[in-house]
């Protein structure tokens, strides 16, 4: 019984809403992937959009979201394409949608956020 609760990840379960930004670059940044969050472009091409460095960018991202810009993205994403499953889309035009090359790939970003995979989160809630 000690082995087994000593296997048990006790910590808590992240919260999964998106953070409020204040600083303007990262507004910019979120606006962007609001109007398109399939955008590919990687770290260092979004600072340069927002004007800043990679490495400011990329500590602005921890100060203001708690999290690396690569878990933030994937974290909108993930939030941003709830609403779509429910509606009936499939996970091969989300994938494509969110700039995925496969829905597997997908489905792995969204088992990694959610802890489920896009179908087992759809199951969960149409029993409640």
């Amino acid at each position: 019984m000690t082995l087994l609760l000593d296997e048990i990840d006790w910590t808590p379960a992240r919260e999964l809403t998106m953070p409020r930004f204040r600083d303007p670059r990262l507004l910019s940044i979120e606006e962007a992937f609001v109007a398109n969050p399939g955008d590919i472009r990687t770290i260092d091409e979004w600072a340069a959009f927002a004007g800043a460095s990679t490495r400011n960018l990329a500590r602005l991202f921890e100060r203001e979201a708690g999290m690396s810009f690569r878990q933030w993205r994937e974290q909108f994403r993930a939030l941003a394409a709830i609403p779509r499953l429910a509606n009936g889309e499939s996970v091969t035009i989300l994938a494509s949608d969110f700039g995925y090359e496969t829905p597997g790939a997908f489905t792995a970003m969204f088992r990694r956020v959610i802890g489920m995979t896009p179908s087992q989160y759809l199951a969960q809630t149409i029993e409640r």
